[in-house]
């Protein structure tokens, strides 16, 4: 009988420790979902401000910079969500689905394309909706660019010098 109390006994202490590091992991993956939220929430507000920027004068195109810089926010976000997946998943918690929470676009209301990875390495940017029309410029394939509008399966888009001009949606995707 002295011998299976000791077993339980035993048995009863490594379950509290047990129970004991859990909860010291979780508050320290709690910790870090915090400061995590807090990076992703200083990032939304440098990409809203940059918006704010971007549209005082509507009629003029980001700067390559400020393409470049918000290229930049929207990689740390990405890595920064990473992380807290990567974080859910060794506290074997459910991640929110995608719908529930809104895209980086929703967040902060801009709108990129892009030349699909490994596809072209330039894109024709025309005058008019049409690709017989005049081409005003060309998409690179490393770089991001805004739109403002689509029509007809075309986008308006933004280009570095500072023009504007359409390309067809076969050649790029939205990011």
């Amino acid at each position: 009988m002295e011998v299976n109390n000791k077993r339980i006994f035993i048995i009863i202490g490594v379950f509290l420790v047990t129970i004991v590091a859990y909860s010291l992991t979780k508050n320290f993956f709690i910790n870090r979902f915090t400061l995590i939220e807090k990076k992703q929430d200083q990032i939304i507000a440098e990409l809203k401000k940059i918006k704010v920027e971007t549209k005082i004068n509507p009629t003029e195109a980001p700067t390559f910079t400020t393409i470049q810089e918000i290229g930049r926010l929207r990689k740390e976000l990405t890595r920064l969500q990473d992380q807290v997946d990567e974080q859910y998943g060794v506290l074997g918690l459910v991640t929110s689905s995608p719908s529930a929470t809104p895209s980086l676009t929703e967040q902060i209301g801009l709108n990129f394309v892009r030349i699909p990875s490994g596809k072209w390495k330039t894109v024709d940017v025309h005058q008019e909706k049409s690709s017989s029309s005049r081409i005003i410029g060309q998409m690179a394939s490393d770089t991001s660019y805004p739109y403002t509008k689509k029509e007809d399966n075309y986008y308006y888009i933004a280009l570095d010098d500072n023009s504007y001009g359409w390309v067809h949606k076969q050649f790029i995707e939205e990011y």
